[in-house]
Order: structure tokens, then C-alpha cells, then sequence
């Protein structure tokens, strides 16, 4: 799948081409006009059409494109309890899951909730997710 030209931000605050970002999203610095993360990047996810995709990091998520933002975290832009590791586009890209390593599941737009496993006792941390 080709992947899009990034588009210039208009009323985020950014400059370049970032979209938008969650609330928690909070970079280091801006160098020379360049965003400096404070944490690295750990996962990418492109929307279903192929236009757009989302970034993220261990608590935070970025969007791209035509990425759309559904929500983040918990509740009212609270980040989750846990790292992020996967974020997981409906076939219809108007919302999402959002998955924990502690095995939460988040969903948003038009995501079912399909269950956590947030209150088992797991062995190892959740390292990855697919729909």
C-alpha cells in the first residue's frame, strides 16, 4: 500500500506535517522547526484506505492523513494505566481500539468493546494486537 503524502496541520498548533495529536501528547522541544519527541515511537497503523495513519508511543497517539481522532485513554483524555502497544483501526476507519500491555482495551468512534483482560492475572505484558 502506497502511503500518503504527509499534510501541513491548520488550527492544531503544529507546524509540519502532523495532524493532530492526543492531549497527553507532549513533545520534548521543537528544534529548527522539527518535532522532538520525548519518547520514542513503538508502532505505526494506517487507516483502511490507505490515506492516512496513526503513530504511538507508550502514552500517547498521533494522527496523520485522514487518521480521524475518536478519543484516548480511560475517560475524558486520561491517559492509560498501562503502556500503549497497539492501536487498532475499525474496517471502517471511524473509530478504533486501543490496547494496553496490561491487556486493557479501549474503544472508541464506532470500535465494540469486545472485552479486557485487565482484571486477569497475566504472565507477560501484551505485546501485540490484531483485529
Amino acid at each position: 500500500m502506497p502511503w500518503p503524502r504527509p499534510r501541513t496541520a491548520t488550527g492544531t498548533g503544529w507546524s509540519g506535517p502532523t495532524a493532530g495529536c492526543s492531549p497527553s501528547a507532549t513533545p520534548a522541544s521543537r528544534v529548527d522547526g522539527r518535532l522532538r519527541l520525548d519518547q520514542p515511537i513503538t508502532g505505526i497503523a494506517p487507516t483502511p484506505d490507505g490515506l492516512g495513519y496513526w503513530l504511538w508511543r507508550s502514552d500517547a497517539r498521533f494522527r496523520f492523513g485522514d487518521a480521524g481522532f475518536f478519543g484516548f485513554g480511560a475517560g475524558a483524555g486520561d491517559p492509560a494505566s498501562a503502556p500503549l502497544i497497539s492501536i487498532e483501526p475499525t474496517p471502517t476507519g471511524d473509530g478504533y481500539w486501543i490496547i494496553g500491555s496490561d491487556g486493557s482495551v479501549f474503544s472508541y468512534g464506532d470500535a465494540q468493546f469486545p472485552g479486557s483482560l485487565v482484571h486477569e492475572h497475566l504472565a507477560a505484558p501484551v505485546t501485540g494486537a490484531s483485529w
